[in-house]
C-alpha cells in the first residue's frame, strides 16, 4: 500500500505486506505472511479508541520492521511479534511488547507493560532507554560498544549482556547471566543473582540489596570498582578485582577477597562468612567499626582474616573485631604516626608481621606469632 492504511480486521498473504504510509489500527488484528512485514510511516490506534481501549497487533512474519514511530498519538495495546523486529522508529506508548525471534533496537521503546526478547537483542543507533514494568532479555544483549542501555523499570537478564557503556537499571534486577560494559553499571533496586555471576565495569553500585539465589554455589565477582550501598548476602566467594567502598555489610558463605583499597563508609560494618577467609590486599579506610566474623556467630570454625595493606593510614578506623585468625602484614597506624584504629580484638590465633597503634585496648585472645620486630602501641588509658 503506498497510501495511508486501515486495519480493522486481519490481513493473510503467502507473501510480503508493505504499508508505506501511516497505518491505524482500528481493531485487534493478526497480520501474517511471508518474509518481510513493513511499516513505512507512524502506527497508531485509532483515535476513536480510548485510552483503555488501545488495539492490539500481532505479527506472523521472518520480520517486522517499524520505519515510522509507532503509538505516538494513539497508544497501541499489546504488540506480539512472531519473528524478528527491526525497530528503526520509536516505539513511544504500547502496553505491552513481545518479540520470538532477534530485535534490532535502533529506537527506544516504551511501555506500560512488560517487554519480552526472547531472541538475541542488538542495540544499535544511539543510547537506547527501555521503559516498562519489567524488560525481559531471554538471549544474549549487544550493544554498540559507544552507547549506553538505561532500564526504567526491572531488569529481568538471561543473556549476556555485553558491548555496552553505561548501563542503569531504575528498580529490581534479576541476574541470571553476566554483564560487561565499559563504563558504570548502577543497579538501583534491589538485585538477585542466579548463578554465579560476573560483572565487569568501570564501577558497580548497587544501591539496594544484592541476594544471591543459592548461596552454597553462587559466587559475585566484580571486576572493577564496588560501591556497596545494599547488603549482600546469600553469596558463596566475593571476589573484587579494584577498590571497595562498603556501605553495607557483607554475609558470603565462602571467601570475601578485595583486592584494592577499601573504604568504610556509612554506618559500623559487619563482614560475615561461615569459616572462609577474609582477605584484605590493600588498605583500609573509614572512621567506623569494622567487625569480620569468619565463624557465621559461631556456627562453623574460625578462618583467617588477612590485612594486606595499612588499615588507618589515611582515615583511622573504629574498633577492629575479629572473629577469626589474624594476619597482619601491614601496619594498623596512620601516617602520621598516630593511631590507626581504636581498638583491636582478635579471636584467634594471631600472626603478627606489622605494627599495631590503637587509642583503645588490643585483645589478643589465642596464639601469637610476631614475624616481624613489632611495637604494638595504645595511647589513651589501653592495654
Amino acid at each position: 500500500v503506498s497510501g495511508t492504511s486501515d486495519l480493522g480486521a486481519d490481513v493473510k498473504t503467502t507473501g510480503n505486506q508493505t504499508y508505506t504510509g501511516n497505518t491505524t489500527i482500528s481493531a485487534d488484528i493478526t497480520l501474517t505472511g511471508g518474509a518481510q512485514l513493513t511499516f513505512g510511516g507512524t502506527v497508531n490506534s485509532s483515535s476513536t479508541d480510548s485510552a483503555s481501549d488501545t488495539d492490539n497487533l500481532s505479527t506472523v512474519f521472518t520480520e517486522t520492521e517499524f520505519d515510522g514511530a509507532v503509538g505516538s498519538n494513539y497508544g497501541l495495546g499489546v504488540i506480539s511479534i512472531t519473528g524478528a523486529l527491526d525497530l528503526d522508529a520509536v516505539i513511544t506508548n504500547a502496553t505491552s511488547l513481545s518479540v520470538s525471534t532477534t530485535s534490532n533496537l535502533a529506537a527506544n521503546v516504551t511501555t506500560s507493560g512488560t517487554q519480552t526478547y526472547t531472541g538475541a537483542v542488538t542495540l544499535s543507533g544511539g543510547d537506547r532507554t527501555l521503559q516498562g514494568s519489567t524488560i525481559d532479555f531471554g538471549n544474549t544483549l549487544t550493544g554498540t560498544g559507544s552507547h549506553d542501555l538505561t532500564i526504567t523499570g526491572a531488569l529481568d537478564l538471561d543473556g549476556a549482556a555485553t558491548s555496552i557503556v553505561d548501563l542503569s537499571v531504575s528498580t529490581t534486577s534479576n541476574l541470571a547471566a553476566n554483564v560487561t560494559t565499559s563504563g558504570t553499571q548502577t543497579y538501583t533496586g534491589a538485585v538477585t543473582t542466579d548463578g554465579s555471576r560476573t560483572l565487569q565495569g568501570t564501577t558497580v553500585n548497587f544501591g539496594n540489596t544484592v541476594t544471591g539465589t543459592t548461596a552454597a554455589s553462587d559466587d559475585l565477582t566484580i571486576t572493577g570498582i564496588l560501591d556497596l550501598d545494599g547488603a549482600i548476602t546469600d553469596i558463596n566467594d566475593l571476589s573484587v578485582s579494584s577498590t571497595s567502598n562498603l556501605g553495607a555489610n557483607v554475609t558470603t558463605t565462602g571467601t570475601q577477597t578485595y583486592t584494592g583499597a577499601v573504604t568504610l563508609s556509612g554506618a559500623a560494618r559487619t563482614l560475615t562468612t561461615t569459616g572462609d577467609a577474609v582477605t584484605f590486599a590493600s588498605t583500609i579506610d573509614g572512621a567506623q567499626d569494622l567487625t569480620v566474623d569468619t565463624t557465621n556467630s559461631g556456627g562453623s570454625s574460625a578462618a583467617t582474616v588477612q590485612f594486606g595493606g595499612v588499615v588507618g593510614g589515611t582515615t583511622p578506623v573504629g574498633a577492629i573485631i575479629i572473629t577469626g585468625n589474624l594476619d597482619l602484614n601491614a601496619d594498623i597506624l596512620q601516617s602520621d604516626n598516630t593511631a590507626g584504629a581504636t581498638s583491636v580484638a582478635v579471636s584467634g590465633t594471631s600472626d603478627l608481621g606489622a605494627d599495631v597503634k590503637t587509642t583503645g585496648n588490643q585483645t589478643y585472645t589465642g596464639a601469637v606469632t610476631l614475624s616481624a620486630n613489632n611495637t604494638l602501641t595504645t595511647t589513651s588509658n589501653g592495654n
